[in-house]
């Protein structure tokens, strides 16, 4: 990082004056630190200075403080229709995100979803709970266009129970005011408060698929992929965040009378850029996500921080990676401007949706705040599959409601100094 030179210009020396005083307070408070999550004072120390000559250099300073999220609940319903050779569907959300400092983000979602599909055979299925009665079986394929949209709000723990409330009333209530008028879906909910985030999002996903089953036995094997490009307004800040996201996904099952295993492999990057609102470049983000069941399951760079994710010798977790490179120094915005460029206007390309050049990845490892997060993962749900195709040719529909909820397991964070720190503010809170 780089300090401006001091000068005795009318103007500026007393900008300086401040920055050197803040420095040494910094140093002087890390020097009487006591040792926090394990760390030595030296190592409070050096974070300390770091955090100092980020302040005087006026960069984003804060990615390594940021709170954790320690639990979510995802509460999805919606249906799928099949007629022809077309498909189409529509899925709402409510995701509950308690976070380790007492606040509560509530995400409201809507994802449409339609395209072509072609497949033969005949499938019914009734899932509940962890459990489904399948019989008949189907190969199947589509490419879809998928668009989506929704509202966050961050409140205080007691607002956000009551505003669920009122949201789980309406998301139950949602495929039947999706067909009235938008002023009379609005009576439904009023005085709602102001969100604290809107976004916006669209792109393509492709799946193939094949399930079978009889006299006690079934098994399926699935395979999907997408991409999808999106923006988000926080509008208390005014700064806007564009994103690129890839995900893919391989799943199978196999159940003989009340005897299964099933499992799956998944995995998603997000590729965003946040600007403040006249269009400056703050901070790069790439997150990662993915399924953990032994430390090998982690990206190499992330394997000397398993043991602070608890990573579990049995079973399964799911975890979350975010990388942060501070785009307010010159020097990395310009090693990143093709990247900035492909995520702020993306386009149909062949191959990646986003390029990270070498010179952009040994960055992303030298410097960039990341936070690290390990979480247990639930599931269940109801719903019902009816479907039947000849030649591609078909009719089906498939509705339910699904759930998913993740506690916080591990969490580690490498800070603005380059040193791993187990969170245990996060920890705590769960």
């Amino acid at each position: 990082m780089r300090v401006r030179s001091w000068t005795s210009q009318t103007g500026q020396s007393t900008v300086e004056y401040a920055a050197v005083v803040l420095l040494v307070c910094a140093l002087l408070a890390g020097l009487f630190a006591v040792p926090v999550d394990g760390r030595p004072v030296a190592g409070a120390v050096d974070h300390q200075l770091a955090y100092a000559l980020c302040v005087v250099t006026r960069g984003d300073c804060e990615e390594d403080r940021q709170p954790c999220p320690t639990r979510t609940d995802d509460q999805r319903l919606g249906a799928t229709f099949d007629v022809l050779f077309l498909h189409a569907g529509r899925h709402h959300a409510l995701i509950r995100e308690d976070r380790s400092d007492g606040t509560v983000a509530l995400t409201l979602l809507r994802d449409d979803e339609g395209g072509a599909q072609a497949g033969t055979g005949l499938k019914a299925a009734l899932r509940w709970g962890s459990k489904e009665l399948a019989l008949g079986g189907e190969l199947s394929a589509a490419v879809l266009a998928k668009a989506g949209a929704g509202s966050t709000w961050v409140l205080p723990r007691a607002q956000a129970d009551e505003l669920q409330r009122r949201l789980q009333t309406h998301l139950r209530a949602a495929p039947a005011t999706d067909l009235l008028p938008g002023a009379l879906v609005r009576r439904l909910l009023p005085g709602l408060p102001p969100p604290a985030q809107t976004f916006g999002e669209a792109g393509v996903s492709a799946s193939l698929g094949v399930s079978g089953g009889g006299d006690g036995v079934s098994g399926s094997l699935g395979l999907s992929g997408g991409e999808s490009f999106g923006s988000r307004v926080d509008h208390g800040s005014g700064r806007r965040t564009f994103y690129v996201k890839v995900d893919g996904k391989l799943s199978g099952a196999l159940r003989v009378s009340a005897v299964g295993a099933e499992g799956s492999g998944e995995g998603q990057v997000e590729y965003a850029v946040t600007v403040d609102r006249d269009g400056v470049p703050l901070d790069l983000e790439v997150v990662e996500t993915g399924t953990l069941d032994g430390s090998l399951k982690l990206p190499k760079r992330l394997r000397p921080v398993a043991d602070r994710l608890r990573v579990p010798s049995h079973g399964t977790r799911t975890w979350v990676s975010e990388s942060h490179l501070d785009l307010t120094d010159s020097a990395s915005r310009d090693v990143a401007a093709r990247f900035i460029a492909a995520v702020r206007t993306p386009r149909p390309r062949l191959g990646p949706a986003v390029q990270v050049s070498g010179a952009l990845s040994r960055l992303l490892a030298e410097r960039a705040v990341v936070n690290v997060r390990s979480y247990d993962v639930g599931s269940s749900g109801h719903g019902l599959t009816l479907s039947g195709k000849v030649e591609g040719i078909g009719l089906g529909v498939d509705a339910g409601e699904s759930r998913r909820t993740s506690r916080l397991v591990g969490a580690a964070t490498r800070g603005i100094d380059g040193q791993w720190r187990t969170r245990g503010d996060c920890l705590a809170a769960v």
